[in-house]
């Protein structure tokens, strides 16, 4: 799936990048940020949700279709009746505002996505901790880097 994480744009500016986004991944799971309306009307697969956000269950009742996701940062935060959480952040990560790293715990409970951090350095530490899978926003970096050198050897 491919969560498309918008922060400090408009609604509208939103609407419009989301819809460039599904007509260039006609066939690809898409998910996309907090506007739950715009994600149904663009034909998104599900919204994820946060702190912020409405209630999972207003969502949930309002566009069953979505899958919904959960940004959680604790244990309690997971298994509220969203259908995934990403749990983060995991490992330590750049931010201009104080974090509370969480460490390689394991996951409260099924569908539960580690986010934060994490790199082909710490990524064994979660191995068998429950968690589903894992969420990068710039982890990709690090595998196409390493890709890249596999090609050049």
């Amino acid at each position: 799936a491919v969560w498309y994480r918008t922060k400090e744009l408009t609604l509208a500016e939103t609407y419009e990048r989301a819809a460039r986004l599904r007509d260039a991944l006609p066939s690809s799971r898409l998910i996309l940020s907090e506007h739950a309306d715009a994600a149904y009307m663009l034909g998104y697969e599900g919204v994820h949700l946060n702190a912020e956000s409405l209630p999972v269950e207003a969502v949930r009742s309002a566009f069953s279709s979505l899958i919904i996701g959960y940004s959680a940062h604790s244990a309690e935060e997971c298994c509220q009746g969203a259908d995934y959480y990403t749990l983060s952040p995991v490992f330590n990560t750049h931010k201009p505002y104080d974090i509370t790293i969480l460490g390689a715990v394991p996951a409260p409970c099924a569908e539960v996505y580690a986010l934060g951090g994490i790199s082909t350095e710490n990524i064994a530490e979660l191995k068998g901790l429950g968690y589903r899978g894992i969420a990068g926003i710039s982890f990709h970096r690090e595998i196409e880097a390493i890709y890249e050198k596999s090609l050049i050897l």
